[in-house]
């Protein structure tokens, strides 16, 4: 058996290579659950996919600091406007939110 990680959202299939001795554990422990104790372990992938994918993502993907933040929030106010949710919520666009309006900041003092 393969290990595979599907996106619905952007419609890819990528098969996952893991090794042969794991996948058979995993094969296993599935055969030996029932469909509660499934779902558990379906959660528990889960959740350790989640803390392996920003590592494997990059810094883009990393929550921006609270400096970028704090600066952001500044330009936000005398810009007077809403600081979008993705630039808050990722390093990436906040990089390119500060590159693209820290000249406005400035000319603003």
């Amino acid at each position: 058996m393969s290990l595979f990680l599907v996106s619905t959202e952007v419609d890819i299939t990528l098969e996952l290579e893991v090794l042969h001795e794991l996948r058979e554990a995993l094969n296993l422990e599935f055969k030996r659950l029932g469909p509660a104790d499934r779902a558990v372990m379906a959660r528990r992938l889960a959740r350790g996919v989640e803390k392996l994918l920003p590592d494997l993502l990059g810094w883009e993907f990393e929550a921006p600091t609270s400096a970028q933040i704090a600066y952001a929030t500044a330009i936000c106010k005398r810009l007077r406007t809403e600081m979008p949710r993705e630039v808050r919520a990722r390093r990436g666009a906040m990089h390119r939110f500060l590159d693209e309006h820290s000249g406005s900041d400035r000319r603003s003092k």
